[in-house]
Parts: C-alpha cells; structure tokens; sequence
C-alpha cells in the first residue's frame, strides 16, 4: 500500500509527464475497482492493489526490464523515510512518528524482501538497522531479530555498519531474554569496535552487556560492564569535543599562514 503523491513522485520516473501519467492512470484504476483507495479525513490518500493485479503487474515489470530499477528506487524512498523518522524519535512525539512507520509495515517488509533477493545489499541492512527502535518499541521483537539476522548473514564484511548493526538484534535477544545470544552479539560488536577503534561503538556494546547481566541478575557483572561503558564514552566524547575545538580554530587560521604552514 502507498502513499498518493510523495511515494509516486520518488519511486517513479522524475519526468513531471510520467508522474501525471501515473496519476491518472492510478484514478482509472480506482474508479474501475481494480484498486483499493483509502482517504482519511487528514492525511494523504493510501492505494492497495488487488493480489492478482499485483502479481500481474510485477510479472510485466519483469518482462519489460523495469522491476529491479522501481524496486530499487522503493528500497531507496523507504530508506529515507525511516531513517527521517529514526531521528526524529529523539526530538519529536514519538507516538506519532512510530504510528507512521506501522502504517508502512508492508512496504517496509518488501523492501527488506527485495534487498535479501538481491543478496542484502548495503540500504537493506541501513533499513534494517533503523528500524530496530521501531520493532523495540512497537514490540516486535521476533520480527525485528529474523529481519537483521538475514541482513547481518549476507552482510559479512567486518564494517562499522555491521557493528552498529550488531546492536539492534543484540538488544532485542536481551528483551526476549535471550541473554547468551545478546552477550555474542555484543561481543561480536566489541570486537569490530576493536578493529575500528571506535570508542563509541565499544561502549554501547559494553551498555548492552551491562543491561544484560543486570537483567540476568548479575550485578558484578554489569557493574564492570558500565564502567568498562562509562570510560569508553568518556572517551569517545574527549576525542569529539578535541576534532570539534581543532575544526574551530582551524576556521579562524588566516589563509596566507595556512599556505605557510603548508610549505
């Protein structure tokens, strides 16, 4: 189910001409029942193909050459709309932010489907991962771990977005319980984190093990564990707030002493 105009004008040609065309087409379709149209009273009006027109219609895609580039596109466009709404969970009323991710439930699953067909590409675990707050507060465990653990398999590369990804799946094994899994993948985080040298990465892996042994009634553990947390972000934030001092200065270096200072 889509969105009327925002999601068309993103995932379709960006010819204004093609777009119209779409659009009309998209009222035919509607007034000969071939599509379901949902128009709330505030908002953008949602459309719903039948099944078998879906089928149909992908199946022509394909023959035509066309699925893989609107698939793409689609992963693209919901990509950048979780990952908006992902931000703006920390600034904005998160109810409602969330509410919008649940209303896409479908598109999001079939971009995250089409991205592990085509082998987990590096927007389908971004996707993955920026969706984890979503299926933590939404409760969706299950749903969430199955996802990224697919993306994470086919995403072996010992990258920094696969430790931030890491995280994701480790804190919902710990809400399930899980704890064995969630100290593993917190493990696995840290030792990518190693790699890196990423003090950040390394002390969210540390909170997550923290949370984990507290949750498994092990306070000694988890004590060790936040410490080990706190001094990593301690670090973390000396390093951010010396580049950002540095960039500040640097900015007020007249140019000429700059081009000396080159020489």
């Amino acid at each position: 189910m889509l969105r009327a105009e925002s999601a068309l004008h993103a995932v379709l040609d960006s010819a204004r001409s093609a777009q119209h065309a779409a659009l009309d087409l998209l009222a035919s379709l509607v007034n000969k029942s071939l599509v379901v149209a949902k128009c709330p009273a505030a908002g953008e009006a949602r459309y719903r193909l039948l099944e078998p027109l879906r089928e149909y219609a992908r199946s022509e895609l394909a023959r035509a050459g066309e699925e893989r580039c609107l698939c793409e596109r689609h992963l693209q466009y919901f990509l950048t709309l979780a990952e908006t709404i992902d931000g703006a969970l920390y600034a904005g009323p998160r109810a409602e932010w969330l509410a919008r991710l649940e209303q896409e439930q479908e598109n999001l699953r079939a971009a995250l489907g089409w991205s592990l067909q085509q082998g987990g590409a590096e927007h389908g675990l971004r996707l993955a991962v920026v969706l984890g707050r979503f299926w933590q507060h939404r409760g969706h465990y299950t749903e969430g771990r199955r996802w990224l653990t697919a993306m994470l398999a086919r995403q072996a590369e010992p990258s920094l977005l696969r430790a931030h990804a890491l995280l994701r799946p480790a804190i919902l094994a710990r809400l399930q319980r899980d704890f064995a899994e969630s100290r593993r993948l917190s493990e696995a985080m840290l030792a990518l984190a190693a790699l890196h040298g990423d003090q950040e990465v390394a002390a969210l892996a540390l909170e997550n093990t923290g949370w984990t042994c507290a949750d498994a009634g092990d306070a000694a553990g988890a004590r060790a564990a936040f410490e080990r947390s706190l001094a990593c972000f301690e670090t973390h934030l000396l390093i951010v707030g010396w580049l950002y001092a540095w960039a500040r200065r640097w900015k007020r270096v007249p140019a000429c002493r700059v081009r000396r200072d080159m020489l």
